[in-house]
């Protein structure tokens, strides 16, 4: 008998040696014909192995940072991989055997529910309609062994509220087992500095991020390690001049430990750090066509732009251990028996002295 999963559910699976390791790594993608065969490439762009999942529909999938390891959703096998088993939704901790997830303290997935609170007064246009309201309830930050599947209860911050479109409260910016540090915000960016917090994930101590800024944190990302963080600040209102100030043009860099402005970059936004923080991946606006964006690869220690390419929206990914990037340049080709449009990538390894080579075209993104 066949087993079954639910959209909650993710399948583990391992991938032979050869195909990806901690000391070979591997980049996944899709190939455009078969959206559930996966092909697993090194970072010299050389093919060494794939994995055909069997899904109804589109799988979905995660790799771990190496490539090892993935996380199936949608899906009832993979061949070319052991299965580990199945856990509950979650995402990479840092590692390939760890996940990290948001819950009610109890362990509990579900947002709070719908209750119903009474009926609207007597009239044509509410008759046979009833009130609902819902309760926020306490969030807690969870560590899973994805072999074992054993739930650590890490830390109580934050609270999970209602189901969409309302919100989903608490959310993860960052966690990493192996720099034991997550830090994570009561509500989706932006927000203000005093909803972002630091969790030390061996103790579950829960620390303010030691920035100082005033205005509200439209957009941040954090190195690997937690040791940085990039963040763009929303324009505030001065007292003295109602009309909004911006703190700054672009994008400034943090040191979390102790809070210190090190850098600020020119970029409307910025995607990433690479893993050994070095480098960091920033998209501005593009001139003449309002869809594109240019991405640049800037060695944020002296500001010099290594990679510069005008695409849309992509895939992009940091090499362990290196400060190398891989930086999808995105399109769209027409299935029109279908009504719909397809996105391909063309897959650029971007190395960290920003000498480019072009691993892969045509390819089709693990997420859209």
């Amino acid at each position: 008998m066949p087993q079954t999963f639910t959209d909650e559910e993710q399948l583990v699976v391992e991938v032979p040696l050869e195909v990806a390791s901690d000391e070979h790594p591997a980049i996944w993608y899709r190939t455009a014909e078969n959206p559930n065969l996966l092909i697993a490439i090194d970072w010299n762009g050389q093919k060494t192995g794939e994995l055909a999942v069997m899904a109804e529909g589109r799988a979905g999938a995660s790799p771990s940072p190496e490539g090892a390891r993935l996380l199936l959703w949608n899906a009832r096998a993979a061949i070319g991989a052991a299965l580990l088993g199945r856990i509950a939704r979650g995402g990479w901790a840092g590692d390939a055997r760890h996940v990290c997830s948001v819950r009610a303290t109890d362990g509990n997935l579900e947002p709070p529910r719908w209750t119903p609170a009474g009926s609207f007064p007597g009239g044509s246009r509410s008759r046979g309609w009833d009130r609902y309201t819902f309760q926020p309830v306490p969030a807690a930050l969870f560590l899973e062994e994805v072999a074992t599947g054993r739930l650590r209860k890490v830390a109580e911050v934050g609270r999970l509220h209602g189901p969409p479109p309302l919100g989903a409260g608490l959310q993860i910016l960052c966690c990493s087992v192996p720099h034991n540090l997550a830090i994570v915000t009561d509500a989706e960016l932006p927000v203000p500095l005093s909803m972002i917090h630091c969790v030390d994930l061996s103790t579950g101590a829960v620390t303010p991020l030691p920035l100082e800024v005033e205005a509200p944190i439209g957009q941040m990302v954090c190195s690997n390690d937690g040791a940085l963080v990039a963040v763009r600040l929303l324009a505030r209102r001065s007292e003295a001049t109602p009309e909004q100030v911006s703190p700054f043009p672009g994008v400034a860099i943090y040191e979390t430990g102790s809070g210190s402005l090190v850098r600020q970059v020119e970029a409307t936004e910025v995607l990433g750090f690479s893993d050994r923080g070095q480098r960091l991946l920033t998209v501005s606006s593009a001139a003449g066509d309002p869809r594109l964006r240019v991405f640049s690869v800037i060695d944020w220690t002296s500001g010099e732009v290594l990679w510069t390419k005008q695409s849309s929206y992509g895939s992009w990914l940091t090499r362990p251990g290196s400060d190398d990037l891989l930086v999808a340049d995105r399109g769209w080709r027409a299935i029109p028996a279908e009504n719909r449009s397809q996105p391909v990538e063309d897959l650029w390894l971007i190395r960290g002295d920003g000498e480019a080579v072009l691993a892969v075209t045509g390819a089709s993104p693990l997420t859209d």
